[in-house]
Protein backbone atom coordinates (compact mmCIF):
# COMPACT_ATOMS: atom_id res chain seq x y z
CA UNK A 1 0.00 0.00 0.00
CA UNK A 2 1.19 3.43 -0.52
CA UNK A 3 0.07 7.43 0.21
CA UNK A 4 -0.47 9.22 -2.41
CA UNK A 5 2.85 10.56 -2.64
CA UNK A 6 4.10 6.98 -3.52
CA UNK A 7 5.60 6.74 -0.41
CA UNK A 8 4.99 3.15 1.15
CA UNK A 9 3.22 2.60 4.45
CA UNK A 10 4.54 1.04 7.30
CA UNK A 11 3.53 -2.43 9.26
CA UNK A 12 2.71 0.19 12.57
CA UNK A 13 0.41 2.83 10.59
CA UNK A 14 -1.80 -0.04 9.22
CA UNK A 15 -2.02 -1.14 13.00
CA UNK A 16 -2.90 2.13 13.86
CA UNK A 17 -5.36 2.70 11.07
CA UNK A 18 -6.61 -1.00 12.17
CA UNK A 19 -7.14 0.00 16.24
CA UNK A 20 -8.73 3.62 15.12
CA UNK A 21 -11.20 1.67 12.26
CA UNK A 22 -12.00 -0.88 15.16
CA UNK A 23 -12.82 0.56 17.87
CA UNK A 24 -12.77 4.58 17.60
CA UNK A 25 -16.01 4.79 17.16
CA UNK A 26 -17.34 2.29 19.41
CA UNK A 27 -15.42 3.91 22.45
CA UNK A 28 -15.88 7.63 21.64
CA UNK A 29 -20.05 6.57 20.77
CA UNK A 30 -19.65 4.58 24.78
CA UNK A 31 -17.98 7.46 26.35
CA UNK A 32 -20.42 10.23 25.20
CA UNK A 33 -23.41 8.23 26.02
CA UNK A 34 -22.55 6.87 29.51
CA UNK A 35 -21.38 10.37 30.54
CA UNK A 36 -25.00 11.95 28.71
CA UNK A 37 -26.94 9.50 30.92
CA UNK A 38 -24.62 9.95 33.97
CA UNK A 39 -25.10 13.72 33.41
CA UNK A 40 -29.18 13.55 33.44
CA UNK A 41 -29.67 10.79 36.00
CA UNK A 42 -28.01 13.24 38.05
CA UNK A 43 -30.56 16.05 37.55
CA UNK A 44 -33.80 15.21 38.05
CA UNK A 45 -35.48 18.43 36.20
CA UNK A 46 -33.36 17.96 33.07
CA UNK A 47 -34.53 14.15 33.42
CA UNK A 48 -38.00 15.24 33.68
CA UNK A 49 -37.50 17.56 30.81
CA UNK A 50 -36.08 15.24 28.52
CA UNK A 51 -38.80 12.59 29.29
CA UNK A 52 -41.17 15.29 28.42
CA UNK A 53 -40.15 15.96 25.05
CA UNK A 54 -39.77 12.75 24.08
CA UNK A 55 -43.39 12.23 25.02
CA UNK A 56 -43.90 15.09 22.52
CA UNK A 57 -41.83 14.12 19.45
CA UNK A 58 -43.05 10.50 19.62
CA UNK A 59 -46.33 10.69 21.51
CA UNK A 60 -47.15 6.98 21.05
CA UNK A 61 -46.07 5.88 17.85
CA UNK A 62 -44.20 2.88 18.04
CA UNK A 63 -41.29 3.02 15.43
CA UNK A 64 -38.52 5.82 17.08
CA UNK A 65 -36.99 7.19 13.28
CA UNK A 66 -33.98 9.07 13.10
CA UNK A 67 -36.01 12.64 12.14
CA UNK A 68 -37.63 12.14 15.61
CA UNK A 69 -34.27 12.04 17.56
CA UNK A 70 -33.41 15.06 15.32
CA UNK A 71 -36.02 16.91 16.73
CA UNK A 72 -34.94 16.17 20.34
CA UNK A 73 -32.94 19.81 20.82
CA UNK A 74 -32.85 19.15 24.61
CA UNK A 75 -31.58 16.02 24.33
CA UNK A 76 -29.49 17.14 21.86
CA UNK A 77 -28.12 19.68 24.29
CA UNK A 78 -27.26 17.43 26.83
CA UNK A 79 -24.85 15.47 24.70
CA UNK A 80 -23.06 18.47 23.70
CA UNK A 81 -22.39 19.24 27.22
CA UNK A 82 -21.32 16.16 28.23
CA UNK A 83 -18.41 16.30 25.53
CA UNK A 84 -17.63 19.45 26.58
CA UNK A 85 -17.48 18.50 29.78
CA UNK A 86 -15.78 15.10 29.51
CA UNK A 87 -14.21 14.71 25.60
CA UNK A 88 -13.53 11.34 24.71
CA UNK A 89 -10.58 11.34 23.24
CA UNK A 90 -8.38 13.29 25.67
CA UNK A 91 -6.14 10.21 25.70
CA UNK A 92 -4.83 10.30 22.48
CA UNK A 93 -1.49 8.01 21.97
CA UNK A 94 0.92 10.78 20.81
CA UNK A 95 4.88 10.96 19.97
CA UNK A 96 7.09 13.62 20.32
CA UNK A 97 8.78 14.28 16.98
CA UNK A 98 11.30 16.55 18.62
CA UNK A 99 12.00 18.27 22.44
CA UNK A 100 10.71 21.52 23.23
CA UNK A 101 12.12 23.08 25.64
CA UNK A 102 9.83 24.70 28.17
CA UNK A 103 11.08 28.09 31.08
CA UNK A 104 9.87 26.99 34.38
CA UNK A 105 9.96 29.67 37.40
CA UNK A 106 13.02 28.11 38.14
CA UNK A 107 14.46 29.58 34.89
CA UNK A 108 15.84 25.97 34.24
Amino acid sequence: IKYKDGSKITDEQITGLLISLLFAGQHTSCITSTWTSLFIANDPKIMERIFQEQDQILGRKEDLTYEHISDMGLMHDSMREALRLCPPLILLIRLAMVDIPVKTSENK
